[in-house]
């Protein structure tokens, strides 16, 4: 084993070591600069290329890593590539073409994790984080979230993101640490947890909603001294992109999402069960999305071999997604209680008329009838009847699609999102 090696471990055990105060940040660059350079022996001996294992923390670190002056502190609930984790991961990109250093904290694994490395972040995993979300007797303790407050301590500010994260924002109420705390949940989360929630929050504890839908929650369930301001996510816009023109005789319609009650795609296949055999030659309904709910996948899967025109996919890539979008005219969001649907947005950058319930965040942005469609949430019958009328004017109704790009473009741009971010965080 060679010099360098041998100052790696003695690294190492110094970060193991709890009753160390140092400032692990520098100390954590340091393990990775070395980690760039030790051999891929000793590598393969802290399990492969990406990570080692000290006691309760994994940490995976960079190929290429570039130490700026100013250090940001991320935390996400999950590493999952679903809503509020990848947006997330977009704040990130913009704070490092702001010149800091990310670092990402998350009590679980996910693909995530790769991608936050090939952007130039560390990642530490830490699994007891979870303690706590929802359930009062099992408390996330003091001593298990030391590895995070030293390294906020040693931070200009730190972000938050999602309500679950309450466990460990409680505590940091009252102290020096300047905290964001971007929520994106909605009634159902909300209620899954609002009684474990801190009853007040302090000055250094700034709370960001994603959109006006989440910030109503808070009169909803009382938690007044939770108002705060609204930062929109983005969604990278495509390139020089071009609209394809369907050649398709039939209008296309997709629903993606996960399948669960919450998405309510149980109201969109009642709906379909209502139109006209007519209808039903003209159209394609294509789901995508994970199987959660049973009874939903059940009934779905019932209904793509009784009906020719539905189908449904799975476990698809972001490209596989945005290639079926371009043969769609319209995205269908039937939820019962969803803050703001990344997929509606994606289907704004490409021109794609949008259909959502009153219980999207989404709504708040689209006039019905002008640029989209807005149904009550539940009533399957006003989703069938607005099936139907897109169905009959079709071909009229091309100029919805340009206003539905407009509402991107004012508010989920990357531009507008650094925007937003300079003036809520970076300004302050």
């Amino acid at each position: 084993m060679n010099s360098i090696d041998i100052s790696f471990m003695d690294k190492l055990d110094k970060f193991n070591d709890d009753s160390v105060n140092d400032n692990k940040i520098d100390l954590i660059y340091s393990l990775t600069n070395l980690y760039q350079n030790i051999s891929n022996e000793l590598k393969m001996a802290y399990n492969a290329n990406l990570k080692f294992v000290p006691s309760k923390y994994d940490i995976y670190f960079p190929n290429k890593i570039k130490k700026n002056d100013k250090n940001v502190i991320l935390v996400s609930h999950e590493m999952t590539r679903t809503g509020a984790p990848l947006v997330l991961k977009d704040l990130a990109s913009v704070l490092i073409d702001k010149g800091y250093n990310v670092i990402v904290f998350s009590p679980a694994y996910g693909k995530l994790v790769e991608e936050y490395n090939n952007m130039g972040c560390i990642v530490i995993i830490q699994m007891d984080l979870l303690k706590g979300r929802y359930d009062d007797e099992i408390v996330l303790q003091e001593s298990e979230i030391r590895l995070l407050a030293n390294m906020i301590s040693y931070s200009d500010f730190s972000v938050f993101c999602t309500l679950v994260l309450h466990n460990i924002i409680k505590f940091f109420i009252d102290t020096e640490y300047e905290i964001y705390w971007w929520l994106h949940e909605g009634s159902i989360s909300f209620e899954q947890c609002y009684k474990l929630l801190p009853e007040k929050l302090s000055d250094n504890i700034h709370v960001l909603s994603v959109c006006e839908y989440v910030a109503k929650r808070f009169d909803q369930f009382n938690l007044n001294n939770y108002k705060g301001d609204i930062l929109n996510y983005m969604v990278e816009d495509i390139d020089n992109y071009i609209r394809k023109e369907s050649n398709s005789d039939k209008v296309n319609f997709i629903c993606v999402g996960t399948i669960d009650y919450r998405k309510g795609q149980d109201l969109l296949l009642k709906a379909i069960e209502i139109l006209p055999f007519d209808y039903l030659k003209r159209t394609t309904f294509t789901f995508v999305g994970s199987k959660h709910n049973p009874r939903i996948v059940e009934k779905l899967e019932k209904m793509t071999r009784m009906y020719d025109n539905i189908s449904y996919q799975y476990d698809l890539t972001r490209e596989d997604v945005f290639a079926l979008y371009e043969k769609m005219h319209c995205i269908i969001a039937p939820s019962r209680d969803d803050p703001m649907p990344v997929v509606l947005t994606e289907n704004m950058i490409i021109g794609n008329i949008c259909m959502c319930s009153d219980h999207t965040g989404t709504a708040d942005y689209i006039e019905s009838g002008e640029n989209g469609f807005v149904f009550q949430s539940e009533n399957y019958i006003q989703i069938a009847d607005q099936i139907k009328y897109i169905t009959d004017y079709i071909s009229e109704l091309k100029n919805m699609g340009i206003k539905s790009r407009k509402i991107y473009e004012e508010h989920f741009t990357k531009e507008r999102f650094v925007e937003n971010v300079t003036r809520l965080i970076l300004d302050v």
